[in-house]
């Protein structure tokens, strides 16, 4: 636990160094291609951050917060897009913008907050689950599913939560909903679009989504085109937190039926 710790702030000394190698140097560079090459071996580099830790726990954070988040906005940054755009108004903003999911307010409501009461029982429930992996050999497969599955929302939350009040404390700024009561989901939509970390719409559609519909429209018709964009981004929510795809296109949009020709196809292959 003690090398786990060193290497803890070892990486977040390097993730200063480099968001605060983005904010001034970067920020001198005209937007496009050349702040891109800029601010790649930034990207490079927070791709290899999960690698420094032994823990599930710390690596699955670095991989969500820095390879995963932190490299979508710096990529949207470099064109003068995303969170990071306009340029927050100091350092420590633009590191807290860069790496959690941070609305750009000031002094915000904080009417969307769980009832305290609430957060305490997930809380215990946490604790219970830890508990019950010392017994995990005597469970069946699908109750270990579910410890798991409550695991992984659980942490999520209360982590999130911690990080919230850390950043309204020291910025006064709100993070933006991860989760909106997922286990009341009535469809895997609902659940993957609505409930289940909702903000990385707002990142995959302007990073993801578009670049690649627009690409392919120069080769394609325009339906080919924004089905080639969903799937380009679903591939990245495969390696990323949760798949939203469903969310990024217009509520017109025949995805759904577009995913489910796709299918048979696979299928028929």
């Amino acid at each position: 636990m003690e090398e786990e710790l060193k290497n803890f702030i070892k990486v977040w000394v390097s993730i200063i160094i480099c968001v605060s190698y983005c904010y001034y140097l970067s920020t001198r560079i005209k937007p496009g291609v050349s702040r891109l090459l800029s601010v790649l071996p930034v990207c490079v580099l927070f791709l290899l951050l999960p690698l420094f830790f032994s823990s599930v726990h710390f690596s699955g954070s670095a991989a969500f917060f820095f390879t995963w988040l932190a490299n979508f906005k710096l990529i949207l940054f470099s064109f003068d897009k995303g969170p990071l755009y306009p340029l927050p108004q100091t350092l420590s903003w633009f590191i807290y913008f860069t790496c959690f999911t941070i609305k750009s307010q000031h002094n915000p409501k904080s009417q969307d907050d769980i009832p305290k009461w609430v957060f305490a029982i997930k809380v215990v429930v946490f604790g219970v689950l830890l508990r019950m992996h010392d017994y995990k050999q005597h469970l069946s497969p699908t109750m270990l599913l579910i410890i798991y599955s409550l695991h992984i929302y659980l942490e999520l939350e209360i982590g999130l939560m911690l990080v919230k009040a850390l950043v309204f404390i020291s910025l006064g700024c709100d993070l933006e909903p991860q989760f909106n009561e997922p286990y009341l989901a009535t469809s895997l939509q609902d659940f993957w679009g609505r409930r289940w970390n909702p903000m990385v719409t707002a990142i995959l559609r302007p990073a993801v989504y578009d670049p690649v519909q627009r690409i392919a429209e120069w080769k394609m018709r325009t339906d080919h085109a924004r089905f080639l964009a969903v799937l380009a981004t679903f591939l990245s929510k495969c390696y990323g937190p949760s798949p939203s795809h469903l969310e990024l296109v217009d509520e017109d949009d025949d995805v759904e039926e577009e995913l489910g020709g796709y299918e048979k196809y696979l299928e028929y292959e």
